[in-house]
């Protein structure tokens, strides 16, 4: 099954003995045929168009727009270079790498602080059962909430039972 051509028009240059070969349709996606075709119709157009009565302006502009079309279709519309994907993905590894680097220390950042709020959560509720036991039957001064062990209070968690009063 032969390619479809490709929506680009090929336009007519006026007849003459430098820019009389007009390029067949190009397949969809251009072949490395149909990019050479293009480029070399256009360059036949500059040619043309340093002699008089050869070609317009008009003319060779339409036929370096032609070209320039057939190279971005074949390009996918992002022509590179031919190292630039090596570069790119040894680039990217490095960026890899040092990121790997510090999600891993983040990792190890994280552990530590849930251990320190773990020794604030136990802190927490030793120091609030040392204070209510200073405070006898708590009339006084009232007797400060103890937390669970996960760190919450009584009066945050709604299946505990009301906090008492003295």
């Amino acid at each position: 099954m032969p390619p479809a051509p490709l929506p680009v028009p090929t336009p007519n240059l006026p007849f003459s003995n430098i820019a009389n070969v007009v390029p067949h349709p190009p397949n969809d996606p251009p072949s490395v045929a149909d990019v050479i075709a293009a480029k070399n119709y256009a360059q036949r157009a500059l040619t043309a168009a340093q002699y008089p009565n050869q070609i317009d302006a008009q003319t060779t502009s339409g036929a370096l727009v032609y070209a320039h079309s057939i190279l971005a279709a074949a390009s996918g519309g992002a022509a590179a270079p031919p190292w630039f994907a090596d570069a790119l993905q040894l680039g990217l590894r490095q960026i890899t790498t040092r990121l790997d680097a510090i999600e891993d220390r983040l990792d190890g950042i994280d552990t530590r602080l849930n251990s320190i709020d773990t020794k604030i959560d136990q802190l927490t509720i030793f120091a609030s059962q040392n204070h209510n036991r200073t405070l006898g039957d708590g009339r006084p001064v009232p007797f400060k909430p103890v937390p669970f062990p996960d760190g919450s209070l009584p009066s945050e968690n709604d299946n505990t039972p009301t906090a008492l009063k003295n």
